[in-house]
């Protein structure tokens, strides 16, 4: 019934991994950009475009691994925090994400998770019984276009690590899921504008949270970065 809402309430097409996203932004307004986010719930918002050819869809060849992640999600709490600009913005959700879902974490002693619970003013809760996926700690930015976003990935297709096409996209603040190509369209909504440049996207880890000698400070490393169009 929920999904039969959703499309008499959009204009145009829904796509079923979009759900959560709408249905939290409504319910929850968990972006810190309310006004935009209202402003832009028209039917050109609310779906995202078709891959170039569904068959080749991260969401058609992968659906089995992508419901594993859902399930994951969904018992996940990342997403019922509230944005707090300055205090916990969209690289803490993503690092959160990260730290309690990785198989890409070695050593959670590298996190000092205490002084990083007091800092942040949240909970790490990595459940060892819980399968963990290859999640990425990912950076989306744009100079041109004022843009800085961070969001996180799951590698799918493993024997193809530098195509971006090869990974299923999380926003951690709503638990949707986007393939490479609707990286661009995703950003352009998030910030209700049509960007000018290229979108570099930085595929990395999250790799320790350490004291500098004056503030904790989070470290991370990038395995590749790939400009988008």
């Amino acid at each position: 019934m929920r999904i039969i809402i959703f499309i008499f309430f959009s204009i145009s097409p829904l796509l079923a991994h979009e759900v959560n996203w709408q249905d939290k932004v409504l319910k929850n307004q968990i972006f810190d950009l309310k006004s935009n986010v209202e402003n832009s719930l028209e039917g050109k918002y609310l779906c995202l475009a078709q891959d170039s050819d569904p068959k080749e869809s991260i969401f058609i060849r992968y659906a089995d691994d992508i419901e594993r992640l859902r399930q994951i999600l969904r018992s996940d709490k990342t997403d019922s925090i509230n944005y707090q600009l300055a205090k916990f913005s969209c690289h803490n959700f993503s690092k959160m994400l990260y730290l309690q879902n990785s198989s890409l974490v070695k050593d959670m002693k590298d996190y000092h998770i205490e002084d990083l619970e007091k800092d942040w003013g949240v909970k790490i809760e990595r459940d060892p019984s819980i399968e963990k996926f290859p999640m990425n700690y990912i950076t989306l930015q744009s100079k041109e276009d004022g843009y800085f976003h961070a969001i996180n990935a799951v590698l799918l297709d493993t024997e193809n690590p530098q195509d971006l096409n090869s990974y299923v996209f999380i926003e951690p603040q709503s638990d949707s899921l986007y393939s490479a190509s609707q990286l661009k369209g995703f950003s352009e909504r998030l910030m209700n504008k049509d960007f000018k440049g290229e979108i570099k996207v930085g595929v990395g880890t999250f790799d320790s949270f350490k004291f500098n000698g004056n503030i904790w400070q989070s470290f991370s490393s990038y395995q590749q970065e790939v400009n988008i169009k």
